[in-house]
């Protein structure tokens, strides 16, 4: 359908009077996809249909409601901007940087051990910044893979399988990373560092969204890079390199600052799981030799097959507090 067929399409519902409100969703692709989405910079003519506009979006930043009130052609005066937190207390963060020769290897490292803990209905997204990237990783831990360039018949198939357990992980680009909805995703890894804030924000969402304890692990390479970057920064660039440069600030401060205008921590929410940073952890990496990670593999798969949760849920005992997974030995710490 071409952008004119559509707006036909809507005139045709108005004067019909079908046509009782428009609503859109992710509203804050407005902004940030406007450069490459021919459609985005035409939606301004929504307005003249009279009807009420609801625009709907969980990660457009405070900075960009101006913008998006400008891109629509709307008077701010006559605009209900209706906001809460996004802070999500569930949600354990942790950023690891690790050396690139290691980067796959580790993320392996923290399916397995990840995945050992999980319940029959839990499941994990890895997300990647390439589809080659994505496609090795797949290969390699043997699941399948969610990525734009796959055909439109194969993307419902691959998440279907996913969600009914065929595997307990999928790995994914940023095509993933919107209107995913299955509740029980325990853990998202997160494999480099995305574009900005908004992106990694959207690929973070995914998670613990029955409000059970979940986690998002970063694992980076590098900080990203800063250099020429417009104002206002619509995508949150430095909102990211902040958060993987201060590493002695809680995880939760830059993401509150872009998305809600003040900062958070884990200390100033009750009842929030803390990030590793607030826990005084600062885990770079962990090793764990490769023959290791051969038998965690071969353990979960025992597990599937048998349709077990591991040992110590069936039993139902506490793990103790801030221990590393299982088989695997802090190697080092940082030091700030």
């Amino acid at each position: 359908m071409t952008d004119d067929d559509f707006f036909k399409l809507l005139a045709s519902l108005n004067k019909s009077n079908l046509l009782n409100r428009v609503i859109v969703d992710e509203a804050h692709h407005l902004i940030s996809s406007k450069d490459f989405r021919h459609c985005f910079k035409v939606m301004h003519r929504l307005a003249v249909f009279n009807v009420p506009l609801v625009f709907l979006s969980a990660t457009l930043p405070s900075i960009s409601v101006n913008e998006l009130l400008r891109t629509m052609h709307l008077d701010p005066c006559s605009v209900d901007v209706i906001r809460a937190d996004t802070c999500r207390k569930n949600v354990k963060y942790e950023s690891i940087k690790v050396d690139p020769t290691e980067l796959l290897h580790q993320v392996q490292v923290h399916m397995a051990a990840e995945e050992a803990a999980f319940l029959p209905l839990d499941r994990g997204i890895v997300f990647c910044q390439t589809v080659n990237t994505a496609e090795t990783l797949a290969a390699s831990a043997g699941c399948q893979y969610y990525v734009g360039p796959l055909e439109a018949a194969q993307k419902p198939a691959v998440a279907s399988a996913w969600q009914a357990g065929k595997n307990r992980w999928i790995v994914a680009t940023s095509a993933f990373s919107e209107g995913v909805d299955y509740a029980s995703v325990r853990v998202v890894i997160i494999m480099e560092a995305p574009r900005g804030m908004l992106e990694y924000d959207q690929m973070a969402g995914r998670v613990g969204r029955d409000g059970l304890p979940a986690k998002v692990k970063l694992f980076h390479t590098k900080p990203t890079t800063v250099d020429n970057i417009s104002e206002p920064d619509h995508m949150g660039l430095i909102p990211m390199h902040r958060l993987l440069t201060l590493t002695s600030q809680c995880e939760r401060v830059e993401r509150g600052l872009f998305f809600d205008g003040h900062a958070h921590t884990c200390h100033s929410l009750p009842g929030a799981s803390h990030c590793s940073r607030c826990l005084g952890l600062n885990v770079s990496f962990f090793y764990c030799p490769r023959t290791h990670l051969n038998l965690m593999l071969l353990w979960n798969r025992l597990l599937r097959s048998l349709r077990l949760s591991p040992l110590s849920r069936r039993l139902k005992l506490s793990p103790l507090p801030h221990r590393p997974p299982p088989l695997l030995t802090k190697a080092c710490q940082s030091r700030h």
